[in-house]
This record gives structure tokens, C-alpha cells and sequence, in this order.
């Protein structure tokens, strides 16, 4: 067998292939041995953190034949993978020619060894009881549950729940912004109170399920978990009903110019990702009109909502900044994608290229002057001066105004004539 046959592992991989060209050059160890150390040095810290997620996973497992003997086959992987390493770090220093291919050998045995507990463990996984769809509520309510009937320690909860009313309040906050911002149809309009009530559930039961810290009560435990379930499934209804009663708005590409369907992430056409910029309809329900002849950017709608409060003293001076920072995000990533689109070489015809051409420069000039808009509000949370906050809007808008008519421009070219 080949003592330089690659693994199961892509970063034990670098270290086969690194010590694979030593081995083939034996006159040069030392244009060869930094590159190993460096990835002699990450291996053996990846080891490590290896090691603690798979105790802290040991944790909350239940307890089954595989849970009680994998531990000490894990273990037994890791102490070879570790001793490969030392043999491979060895030769950095008596470039003993025998040490790369032992030392890889070694190394990849341990590998298989650890691939396969946890390809029995993820086996045995799949008939663990399933408590929701959304893995990140599944993982809480089996973890829950199993400190309530004192399979597990409360501690391996408590960061689990923080995490998850961390992200919640989080995606309330979201969700309110979108709530503001004026509703696509009657459907819709209909449906987001539904949606809002099974937020507020959710809320309530993370709530019930935190008491648990401050009494000890595992019933609280109880009562929360079901909650959080009925509610989730009730959420969880209300997206899949909001994204089929929403009206996807069209995007046109701005690399050639070819319509795509609301909701799309990479042109039909040509292939290349649709930026997120101000709100482009990456998702259903990114876009939303305000009138028959306007249409809104949601991006812009809630970054404008948060304005709008802080200047009529409802919201405060964080939340502004939190949200500016949240759009600034959003139009940089945007416009480093627009920036990496180079228009194709052929078109069908010589319209179809001016006007892919005539797309591009617009979305130019309105990424280009949504960006200089940000700069401008960013300007503002750091020196106080409300002409930043006035100029920048006046300067986002601006560049709003020049994608939606770079899309629509694309959009009328591609409708035929009546």
C-alpha cells in the first residue's frame, strides 16, 4: 500500500501531501520543513479541539451500548493520530527519511479509526427521536428533556437556551422590521399576525424554560418544551404559507441582463450569483411594493424604520448603529459581487449587449452611491454630525433609485412587444 494514500480527512490530506513532496526530495528538507510544521502545528490543534467537542457531545448523548464504548476507541484514535504526529515532527528536526512515510501511515489508520465511530454513531442518530423540523429547536427540546429527567447535567442547557433567546430576540427584532414594511397582498396582510403570535409563543415558552435556572423546577422544562414545539410548528406553517401567498418580484442580472424569477440566487442564463444590494430579491419576500407604480427595497424599508425612530426619540442611538452596520453589510457584499461580474463575450445580439451594458453601468453608478451612503451614516455614529445622517439617506436612495431602474430597464427589454 501506498504509505502517501490520502485520507478520509482533507486537513490530514495537507500534511500527506506536504510530507509526500519531502520524501520525493530528499535533498532539501529544509525548503520543504516550514510548510509541514505549519501544518504539523494546526493538526495538533485540531486534535485538541476535537477532542473537547466530542466530550461535550458525550455529554448530552444517550446513554447506549455505542455511547459507553466509543470514548475509549476515540481516545485510543486520537493517542495514534497524536503519535503520528510526533513521528512526522520529529523528522523537522534528524530528517530521517523513514519518518514521513510511517509517520503518514500511522496517522491515516487513526483517521479511518475516528471516521468510523462516528459514522456509527451518526447511524444510530437517525433513530433518536425527532422532535422538530428546525435542528436548532430539535437540539434544544433533546437536550431539555433530558435534564429534566436527570440524564444530563443542567449545564449543558443553560448555554444552549442563552443561545437560542439570544438569536430569538434577534429574529423578533427582524421580523417587526419586515412586519413594518408595507404588505405585498391581502394573503400576506393576513397572515403575518399569525406568524407574529407563534414569535410571541416561542418567546413565552424560552421564558418558562429559563424559570428552570432560577428554582430548579424541571417541570418548567416540561411545559416549555411543548410550547416551544406547538409554537414552532405554528411558525413554521405561517413562513411556508407568507412565501407561497407572496408575489415574487423578478431580478435581471446584472452580468447579462437575463430576467430570473423572485427568489432566485443565480441567473438561469448565465450562471453567476444575483448580489444582495439594497434589498435585490434574493429571497420571496426581500422586496415589497408600496404602491402599484413604487416599489420598496425591504433592506431600505427597515433601515429607514430605524431612522425614523431614532429621530422621533422612540429608538436609541445603538439600535441605529446596529442597524447601520446591518446595511453596510449588506451593500459592500453586494457591491464586491457586482464588481466580480464581468459581462459575458457573446450575446445574441448587438441590443442584447448595449443593453446588458446599459444595465451594468446603472447598477455601477447605484452600488457605487449606495456604498457612499453608508460611509456617510457610519460617519454619523461616530461623530454626532445629523448633515452625515441626512446626506447619506439622500445618497442611498439615490443609488436604490438606479438598481430598480437598471432592473427594471432589464426586465421591459426582455418583455415582448404588445
Amino acid at each position: 500500500m501506498d504509505p502517501f494514500e490520502l485520507s478520509r480527512s482533507p486537513y490530514f490530506n495537507d500534511v500527506i501531501r506536504l510530507a509526500r513532496e519531502a520524501a520525493e526530495d530528499p535533498g532539501h528538507p529544509d525548503l520543504h520543513a516550514p510548510a509541514l510544521a505549519d501544518r504539523l502545528k494546526f493538526m495538533a490543534r485540531f486534535a485538541e479541539v476535537l477532542a473537547s467537542r466530542f466530550a461535550a457531545t458525550m455529554r448530552v448523548r444517550p446513554r447506549t451500548p455505542l455511547s459507553r464504548s466509543a470514548p475509549a476507541r476515540v481516545e485510543k484514535a486520537l493517542v495514534n493520530l497524536k503519535d503520528a504526529l510526533r513521528d512526522l515532527q520529529y523528522w523537522l528536526k534528524d530528517h530521517n527519511p523513514e519518518r514521513l512515510p510511517r509517520g503518514c501511515s500511522k496517522g491515516r489508520i487513526a483517521v479511518e479509526d475516528l471516521f468510523a465511530v462516528f459514522e456509527e454513531m451518526r447511524v444510530e442518530e437517525e433513530s433518536f427521536p425527532v422532535f422538530s423540523q428546525s435542528p436548532y429547536i430539535q437540539e434544544l427540546v433533546r437536550v431539555a428533556l433530558g435534564v429534566a429527567k436527570g440524564e444530563f447535567p443542567s449545564d449543558t442547557l443553560s448555554e444552549r437556551l442563552e443561545w437560542m433567546r439570544r438569536h430569538y430576540s434577534e429574529f423578533r427584532k427582524d421580523f417587526a422590521a419586515w412586519s413594518k414594511a408595507p404588505t405585498e397582498n391581502e394573503e400576506v396582510e393576513r397572515l403575518l399576525p399569525t406568524a407574529a403570535k407563534a414569535l410571541d409563543r416561542m418567546g413565552a415558552a424560552l421564558d418558562e424554560m429559563a424559570r428552570y435556572f432560577r428554582d430548579r423546577n424541571r417541570e418548567h422544562l416540561k411545559i416549555g418544551c411543548e410550547a416551544l414545539l406547538q409554537a414552532s410548528e405554528v411558525l413554521l406553517s405561517s413562513q411556508q404559507a407568507l412565501l407561497a401567498a407572496a408575489v415574487p418580484q423578478g431580478a435581471a442580472c446584472p452580468r447579462c441582463a437575463a430576467p430570473n424569477q423572485g427568489g432566485s440566487r443565480t441567473c438561469s442564463k448565465c450562471g453567476a450569483t444575483l448580489p444582495e444590494i439594497a434589498g435585490i430579491p434574493t429571497q420571496t419576500m426581500e422586496v415589497r411594493e408600496a404602491t402599484p407604480e413604487k416599489t420598496s427595497f425591504a433592506n431600505l424599508v427597515r433601515l429607514e424604520a430605524a431612522l425614523d425612530e431614532f429621530l422621533h426619540g422612540e429608538g436609541k442611538r445603538e439600535e441605529l448603529r446596529r442597524q447601520v452596520e446591518w446595511f453596510a453589510q449588506k451593500a459592500r457584499s453586494g457591491r464586491k459581487q457586482f464588481e466580480s461580474m464581468k459581462l459575458p463575450e457573446d450575446f445574441p445580439s448587438e441590443a442584447a449587449r448595449q443593453i446588458a451594458r446599459a444595465t451594468r453601468d446603472l447598477m455601477d453608478r447605484g452600488t457605487r452611491a449606495v456604498v457612499q451612503g453608508v460611509e456617510k451614516l457610519e460617519r454619523f455614529c461616530t461623530k454626532d454630525e445629523r448633515e452625515d445622517l441626512r446626506s447619506g439617506m439622500e445618497r442611498i436612495r439615490e443609488g436604490a433609485a438606479l438598481i430598480l431602474q437598471a432592473q427594471e430597464k432589464a426586465m421591459q427589454a426582455q418583455t415582448p412587444p404588445p
